[in-house]
């Protein structure tokens, strides 16, 4: 991606410009060297990096099962993030617990509950995010994972 983003905008390495780059392979323009899912997991790893103002150390496309030396309860992931018309939002905890998430618009307006209900130790769930209804921008989910509140951004553009 890095070398990408050099070849299309002299060195600029940028996360607006990791941004432009992902719309522009969005819109179905090919760039040499470099696939949109590759794209689409440098944005992610952005946009998880700065949640919670967390330093950024990196993402997988899954989940180990947790182990007893865990300390986490709840792990997620969303991707692709910016998305058009879906996405996917995985999670998995460590102890059975029930799982709340809904999503609000940049405006605080509830858009959608996406998931309600009881979930299983070390099982992984996907939701998929619907977007068809919405308009672009940017969207919170809200996560409430037994006793922790989580909140991730997802950035809509068609």
């Amino acid at each position: 991606v890095l070398l990408a983003l050099d070849a299309e905008y002299a060195g600029g390495r940028s996360i607006d410009n990791l941004f432009l780059l992902a719309n522009r392979m969005i819109g179905g323009e090919a760039i040499a060297g470099v696939s949109l899912s590759e794209i689409n997991k440098a944005c992610s790893a952005i946009n998880e990096g700065f949640d919670h103002c967390r330093f950024l150390e990196g993402f997988a496309d899954s989940f180990e099962k947790f182990s007893d030396a865990d300390e986490p309860k709840f792990k997620y992931e969303v991707f692709p993030n910016p998305f058009g018309e879906k996405s996917n939002l995985i999670f998995m905890t460590s102890v059975d617990m029930k799982v709340n998430i809904e999503m609000y618009s940049s405006k605080g307006d509830k858009v959608g509950l996406l998931f309600n209900g009881p979930v299983e130790a070390n099982t992984m769930y996907r939701i998929v995010v619907d977007a068809t209804e919405l308009t672009n921008g940017i969207y919170y989910c809200t996560i409430v994972a037994g006793d922790e509140v989580f909140q991730t951004r997802l950035a809509v553009s068609k």
